[in-house]
Parts: structure tokens; C-alpha cells; sequence
């Protein structure tokens, strides 16, 4: 986000749409890069090195995390449902996900065999990104839903609204 502020210094304090509209762009940008894990090893003779880097996929998810933080004061109860469904392997442990996510341990197992730790893992991210989709795609239909952009477009101002749409009917 600093890139973002410092566009924005002479503003005395950011608006909340600003803050959300900021967010959805730093989320779909987190969207365009493959949701991989750069953890790598580097051998040197005896000596491995354990390089830690960064996992797309985590960021992508705890940023739409974080994107239904802030709407959620404002959110209906249709809303509410949805966000609480699709959050519930955001937080999920290995362990637990063993439970919730058996349908999709069983159909790995039949086709590549038994599921060990790593894939567990692996298989938790994935449904975690998805999740994560599927909650961004709600929580953009419920700003759609509510108007929020529309006010967001036009800063809310209602002469400037009408001189909008004067201009498009004539």
C-alpha cells in the first residue's frame, strides 16, 4: 500500500472506498501471478540451504480474508452465509482439513494413491484458493448488489450524478 499513499499525500485521510477499491486492485494484481510456493534448496556438497520465499497462493487468500474483514459490518445475512461457508478451510489446520476435506482426499487417493502430509498440504492450498475465488466473486456481486461502485464512480455527489446522466440522454 505505499505506493498508494505516497500518491496520495496531499489528501489529509483516505476515504473507506478508496480503501476497498485499493484492496480489490491489490488482490486481482495478487490474482495474475501464479499461485505458487518459491520455497527452494540449494546444495552446496554437504551443506543444504533452505531459501524461504514467498507463497502466492497464501497472500491470495489472506487477502481476500482481509477484504471480507473490512466489509463485513456491512454485510446482509445472504452475504453472511456465504462468507462464513466459503471461510472455513481459510483457517483450517492438516490435521482438520482431514475431516472436512475428505471427499477431496478420498478422489486424490483413487487416482494417484495414499495421501501423505505434503499432499494433505498441498490439497488444503488448493481448496483454500478456491475458496478464496468463489468469496471474492460473492463479496464483488454484494458491493455490485448494494451499488457501492456506482456511488464510488460519481464520489457520491448527487449534482454530479444528474449532469452524468443529462450528458448520456442527450
Amino acid at each position: 500500500m505505499g505506493e498508494f499513499i505516497t500518491q496520495n499525500l496531499g489528501e489529509k485521510e483516505l476515504s473507506f472506498k478508496q480503501i476497498v477499491l485499493e484492496h480489490q486492485r491489490r488482490i486481482l494484481k495478487i490474482a495474475s501471478r501464479e499461485f505458487t510456493n518459491t520455497d527452494h534448496q540449494k546444495v552446496y556438497g554437504n551443506y543444504v540451504e533452505h531459501i524461504k520465499g514467498t507463497d502466492n497462493g497464501l497472500n491470495y487468500t489472506q487477502a481476500v480474508q482481509a477484504f471480507s474483514a473490512i466489509l463485513a459490518p456491512f454485510f446482509d445475512e445472504d452475504i453472511r452465509k456465504k462468507t462464513s461457508f466459503y471461510l472455513r478451510f481459510a483457517h483450517c489446520w492438516p490435521y482438520e482439513f482431514k475431516e472436512l476435506g475428505k471427499k477431496q482426499i478420498e478422489t486424490y487417493e483413487k487416482s494417484s494413491g495414499k495421501a501423505d502430509n505434503s499432499t494433505i498440504q498441498k490439497l488444503l492450498r488448493r481448496e483454500q484458493i478456491k475458496s478464496a475465488d468463489k468469496l471474492f466473486l460473492e463479496l464483488n456481486l454484494f458491493l455490485k448488489r448494494v451499488d457501492y461502485l456506482k456511488g464510488t464512480i460519481y464520489e457520491e455527489d448527487e449534482n454530479q450524478i444528474k449532469d452524468i446522466y443529462l450528458k448520456d440522454t442527450e
